[in-house]
């Protein structure tokens, strides 16, 4: 049975590093797809490969037409940190046990893919529009993914598997959520920590995001245990108002 350690190990073999270093050209959008490359169920076989682990960017910040697209790949287990996706497509790929801590998306597609047991901590994968685009999420599946500190944004948030983790929240039409949140904690009894949080959500409501956006974000990204409780209390009861 191959283990992840076989499937690492083969790309530190001398005649990989070469390939290894083509992959990156390719994926990044600057190359073609390199001779030489496997398939593994379908999809070109790429488990384990280790890719990015300083910041990298596919497609360009200030060009919503250059974006890359990434189709049928297996990047199970591979190392893919920081990754700056812009104006993308990926579809029909795995990122089972792929390390993709940082990682951020803008204006990008993501159909049919699986994240299961991936390291996706303190990643923002859609951070409101960007260049009138925004990200759509349909039929991915992150069971037993690591999302601490994690927030998804996107115009369709479709047929998406989270994982059982307590903290998490799904916003539909968040912009009126997080208003509707942020009035309530105002109330005439509020307490400090209340008001505080109140000004968190003002300043996520400057981010450019249409009323039609979707959000799954874990509480843990407010910091302390206080403040993840009451933005958790203040968002399912803004929630129920907003229906």
């Amino acid at each position: 049975m191959v283990t992840a350690v076989d499937l690492k190990h083969r790309w530190s073999e001398p005649d990989r590093l070469r390939l290894v270093r083509e992959v990156r050209t390719w994926l990044t959008g600057h190359g073609p797809q390199p001779a030489g490359l496997e398939e593994h169920n379908g999809r070109t076989d790429l488990r384990g490969i280790p890719l990015f682990a300083t910041p990298v960017s596919v497609g360009d910040k200030d060009d919503p037409t250059a974006g890359a697209t990434w189709n049928s790949l297996d990047l199970s287990g591979a190392q893919l940190e920081h990754l700056r996706f812009f104006a993308g497509r990926i579809s029909n790929c795995v990122f089972d046990d792929a390390s993709l801590f940082g990682m951020r998306l803008w204006g990008t597609e993501i159909t049919d893919n699986s994240f299961r047991r991936a390291d996706l901590r303190s990643s923002a994968l859609g951070t409101g529009e960007w260049q009138e685009l925004r990200n759509t999420w349909r039929r991915v599946d992150f069971s037993r993914a690591n999302l601490g500190d994690f927030s998804i944004t996107g115009y369709h948030v479709d047929n998406v598997v989270l994982p059982p983790q307590d903290d998490l929240v799904v916003l539909h039409n968040y912009p009126s959520v997080l208003r509707a949140a942020a009035a309530w904690l105002r109330r005439p009894d509020t307490s400090d920590e209340e008001t505080r949080t109140a000004g968190i959500f003002d300043y996520e409501l400057k981010a450019p995001g249409a009323e039609d956006t979707d959000q799954v974000s874990a509480l843990n990204g407010y910091g302390d245990p206080i403040t993840a409780a009451v933005a958790g209390r203040a968002l399912a009861t803004a929630q129920a108002i907003v229906g």
